[in-house]
């Protein structure tokens, strides 16, 4: 009865992490609920360190990326070596080298069950029963598959940040031009304003899909707060009601809307998923984003 509780309890661990990796990879809108609670500690931690040594700050990302695969690993590894346990040494082959505690308990069960979910196999220890064959293989294939999605994963994450820096760069490089919005918008022809604004726009929602199929990219931060979304969206919130309120044109009024609401929409979105501000104003989000990232509170924030 007890073997049977623990294989049970191992099993159902196995399917926990398992949700955990298809939500978090496959379906990250919803993200899984271990990876979200490992993501949030590290910031947590990086966060305190960084009061003091900012440059933490910069690795939280990718230490996160790496905590996350860590505990998917051991949990799993956990898993599939409480179903092992109680069948150590009875249902597996044992190599005439082990003698004693190297041919059964947890640890060996444990040793079993992380060499082969990292496919390095464990040839002293290996089953014989034909269903505990199955099991053994399940786990060797899942290993496989969660190592070959974590790589695509990470690789998937750089396009995102990359974009997202050169939209910050292209508005610190329209502010660095002309550092007061409602100028900006009056002195330039209207074809350049209309092209300025829909293609903010457009980078605008781009940030807000990834960010919502990507919530990792969250926590990477830059070195030069400059290209920080909290830096540089102010400015193009004040250019958006600049477009909106002073525009001449049916034109840049039209496209100052939906610059302002497509920033609009993207501030509530990181305000409810990472700051638990879900109905606050966007200057207070903006205020927020900061000092959630450490960022030295600017003037300029729209309300």
């Amino acid at each position: 009865m007890l073997d049977a509780i623990v294989s049970v309890v191992g099993a159902a661990i196995i399917l926990v992490v398992m949700r955990d990796i298809v939500h978090e990879l496959f379906h990250p809108e919803t993200s899984g609920s271990i990876s979200r609670v490992v993501m949030l500690g590290v910031w947590r931690i990086m966060r305190r360190v960084a009061r003091r040594h900012r440059r933490a700050l910069f690795d939280a990302g990718p230490l996160m990326l790496i905590a996350v695969a860590g505990v998917w690993t051991v949990l799993l590894g956990v898993g599939w070596a409480l179903i092992y346990w109680p069948r150590l040494p009875a249902d597996f082959h044992v190599a005439g080298g082990l003698t004693g505690p190297a041919s059964h308990g947890f640890l060996s069960a444990l040793y079993v069950s992380m060499s082969t979910l990292t496919t390095i196999g464990a040839s002293d220890l290996t089953p014989r029963v034909g269903a505990l064959r199955l099991i053994y293989t399940a786990e060797g294939l899942v290993g496989l598959v969660m190592i070959t999605a974590w790589i695509t994963w990470v690789l998937s994450i750089y396009p995102v940040i990359a974009e997202r820096r050169a939209f910050t760069r292209e508005v610190m490089t329209l502010r660095q031009a002309e550092p007061r919005p409602g100028t900006a918008v009056r002195e330039a022809p209207v074809e350049t304003s209309a092209d300025v604004l829909r293609t903010l726009t457009e980078q605008v929602i781009r940030i807000g899909s990834q960010l919502q199929q990507s919530r990792v990219t969250y926590y990477f931060q830059n070195e030069d707060p400059n290209v920080a979304l909290a830096e540089q969206l102010p400015w193009a919130l004040s250019y958006a009601h600049a477009a909106e309120e002073r525009g001449t044109e049916p034109a840049i009024r039209r496209h100052g809307v939906l610059l302002r609401t497509a920033i609009e929409q993207l501030l509530t979105q990181i305000g409810a998923e990472f700051l638990g501000l879900p109905d606050a104003p966007p200057g207070r989000i903006i205020m927020a984003l900061a000092e959630d990232h450490l960022i030295a509170k600017r003037q300029g924030a729209a309300s």
